[in-house]
């Protein structure tokens, strides 16, 4: 089984009748596409920058699923023909993120210090021959190849050789 990222547009009146609805609609066209749904959720909704089907605007939703060799392309054929999908899209991916961890949020008044890890890297890229290197800025002007380059010099040098 292959890893997928799968984004719908649905049509946002198509939301009034019931989101809960539209979610069970797209979650059985990924079960009739022989997919199983490992994450759900509703994205965004937004303005579209053009209208498509007479819709202006749209809701998306982005779903993780797993899936085998032809669930994508039965997927797209069950989007097209599906009267509450506007666009799908999708993408396989390594490994699904993992949703479950949440990282604590960090308050604007504590200060973080460098870990030892990123200060030795720092100090390895100091040490290192890129950094000796002249770095161009828009003070430094550039060499103008025309300039360094005398077509006459490499062929007197030419001459000398014979």
């Amino acid at each position: 089984m292959k890893n997928y990222e799968g984004m719908f547009l649905v049509d946002s009146k198509s939301l009034k009748k019931g989101s809960d609805e539209v979610v069970d609609h797209i979650k059985a066209l990924i079960s009739k596409s022989e997919g199983k749904v490992v994450e759900f959720g509703k994205w965004d909704e937004r303005k579209l920058a053009y209208e498509i089907k007479g819709t202006v605007n749209g809701t998306y939703y982005l779903c993780y699923f797993t899936g085998g060799p032809d669930t994508i392309t039965v997927l797209n054929r069950e989007c097209e023909l599906s009267p509450l999908v506007l666009r799908a899209l999708f993408l396989k991916i390594a490994a699904i993120p993992d949703f479950s961890v949440n990282e604590p949020e960090s308050k604007p008044d504590e200060e973080h210090e460098p870990e030892e890890k990123s200060e030795g890297r720092l100090e390895e890229i100091s040490e290192g021959s890129i950094l000796d290197e002249p770095v161009y800025s828009p003070d430094n002007e550039l060499p103008n190849p025309e300039e360094d380059f005398n077509p006459e010099d490499e062929l007197d040098s030419s001459a000398e050789d014979d």
